[in-house]
């Protein structure tokens, strides 16, 4: 055990990225052309993704960007968040025009179907809409991306669906050789720094048009 003062902190950087999943499959025409957007702070974990994640109670918005900043990732079109979100979501991303189309039932968002933003590359699976009760509004769109093989609750869900686990990263931290676009990359050099793996990815779904946004974040970790 240690006393406060003898805790010594130091400053862990992370590549936060905002991505849209284009929709592909969908009972409701309002939703054809539209992009579930998710966020986070582990873009390696990526090339693993096999499903989004929505909470089964929170109220979800069709949002239409018309006009975002110069400079930045952000393209105009239909983008599906949650609606307590919605606003900082439009912030975040740099939009300078942007309304609410129109706020989506529970039932309307059952059996909908999107695409990985790396489709044509290697990624060409369908990724389902799922609930989940561990989606928080704390931070980010509402929508959590699922990569089954990395963490606890994201293995339990695709397990709970029957969604594959995949394997994308060994245990030396970098990606296996079957990994699309990304094979030999690595998310931890065999001295523990940070690799190249982020940067990678960031950049294949920037040329693919999927990112929204792109920035380092910095936290005080022990």
């Amino acid at each position: 055990a240690l006393a406060e003062a003898e805790v010594e902190y130091h400053d862990h950087v992370s590549d936060t990225i905002w991505v849209g999943f284009p929709i592909v499959e969908a009972k409701d025409a309002a939703l054809k052309g539209v992009s579930i957007v998710i966020w986070t702070t582990t873009p390696w974990t990526m090339p693993g993704n096999r499903a989004i994640a929505r909470h089964p109670e929170a109220s979800y918005v069709l949002v239409e960007l018309s006009a975002v900043k110069e400079g930045g990732f952000a393209r105009p079109g239909r983008y599906l968040v949650a609606k307590e979100l919605a606003e900082k979501f439009a912030a975040d991303i740099g939009a300078t025009s942007w309304r609410v189309v129109s706020e989506m039932t529970p039932a309307q968002l059952d059996g909908v179907v999107a695409a990985h933003p790396l489709r044509g590359q290697g990624y060409d699976f369908d990724v389902p809409l799922l609930t989940a009760d561990f989606v928080t509004m704390d931070a980010g769109t509402g929508f959590v991306h699922i990569a089954p093989g990395h963490g606890a609750d994201d293995y339990e869900l695709g397990l709970a669906n029957g969604i594959e686990i995949p394997q994308t990263v060994g245990p030396d931290g970098a990606y296996y050789e079957h990994v699309g676009l990304f094979a030999g990359k690595r998310v931890l050099t065999p001295y523990g720094k940070k690799g190249d793996a982020n940067a990678a990815v960031i950049a294949a779904l920037d040329e693919a048009g999927a990112l929204l946004k792109s920035f380092f974040a910095a936290r005080r970790e022990i």
